[in-house]
């Protein structure tokens, strides 16, 4: 061991001998953080024992030493990166129920007291009055992104058109649809449907 000559302790890896996989909890606790292991080894003196240097370490204690720092960390950040909350997304709140949370603010009823009523977040509530006073209407706004093409009775009459006629073309079918689509529309909502195009099988005569 090192003799300590400063009245300094000796550091956590100078006490640590070869890797011992039977504890290695004990091994793992005594490493210390990179950059401090890392001057540790480049900057520190060789120290003096009776006058004689006092061998440096070993490169087998060394990479073993590293070895052991880098598992620990790789461990840490995946059991960091598991068990990271997960952030709720906010409730989409129609025009009624915006503006029946921002009267109960006004009328003197707390964030809290308004959550517990309506079945909400605290801070869905609390957002929802940030947002009145900064834009000073109820209105939600208008959603991102092109809207459906189809709504449910397309859907319906799509599916009925080909169940009833199996062999129809793509064409055909948008032909037979009330709602002018295209060709490409009609074959990703058929796809949506879980209906794809196969080849009958051949039935023998009878």
């Amino acid at each position: 061991m090192y003799a300590n000559t400063q009245g300094i302790s000796e550091p956590a890896w100078a006490a640590v001998g070869p890797m011992d996989y039977s504890n290695c909890s004990i091994y793992f606790s005594r490493l210390p953080p990179m950059k401090s292991f890392c001057s540790l080894i480049i900057n520190k003196p060789p120290m003096v024992v009776s006058n004689h240097l006092h061998p440096p370490l070993s490169l087998c204690h060394i990479l073993n030493s590293l070895l052991a720092f880098l598992i620990v960390q790789y461990y840490l950040i995946l059991i960091n990166h598991s068990t990271s909350p997960i952030i709720p997304q906010m409730p989409y709140l129609d025009v009624e129920t915006w503006g029946q949370l921002v009267g109960m603010c006004q009328a003197g009823l707390s964030f809290r007291a308004i959550a517990q009523l309506n079945n909400l977040p605290l801070t869905t509530v609390y957002k929802t009055f940030q947002k009145y006073q900064d834009k000073g209407t109820v209105t939600t706004p208008k959603k991102t992104g092109q809207p459906m093409k189809l709504n449910e009775r397309d859907w319906q009459q799509l599916s009925r058109i080909i169940t009833q006629c199996r062999r129809l073309t793509v064409a055909q079918v948008a032909s037979l649809m009330t709602l002018l689509v295209s060709t490409q529309t009609i074959k990703y909502e058929i796809h949506k449907l879980g209906k794809h195009s196969r080849i009958s099988p051949k039935k023998p005569y009878l």
